[in-house]
């Protein structure tokens, strides 16, 4: 159990506990490319289609535990650190 210290006093709890914690953070960025290269006898001409995801698999990912002590909410986590899935779809005419 966590309590505030006297005033004017330093507490006896370690400076970091295995026990407070952040959850494990995974997240997985994919990026997907291919190149077509369209040539006629006069000019050589490129098209490249990306396609790019953070978060990839819509993983999400908890924010770091409320340690403020005398806080109602202490030890809850109310918040997520990362967003949900964003993806980007690109083409790039080169010629």
């Amino acid at each position: 159990m966590f309590q505030l210290p006297a005033p004017y006093t330093l507490g006896n709890a370690a400076r970091t506990l295995s026990s407070i914690r952040s959850p494990f953070f995974f997240s997985t960025n994919l990026s997907i490319g291919k190149d077509f290269v369209l040539s006629n006898k006069y000019e050589a001409m490129k098209l490249e289609l990306r396609l790019e995801a953070e978060n990839a698999f819509n993983r999400p990912v908890f924010g770091t535990p409320d340690t403020t002590v005398g806080d109602p909410h202490f030890g809850v986590i109310n918040y997520t650190a990362l967003g949900p899935r964003q993806t980007q779809l690109a083409f790039k005419f080169s010629f």
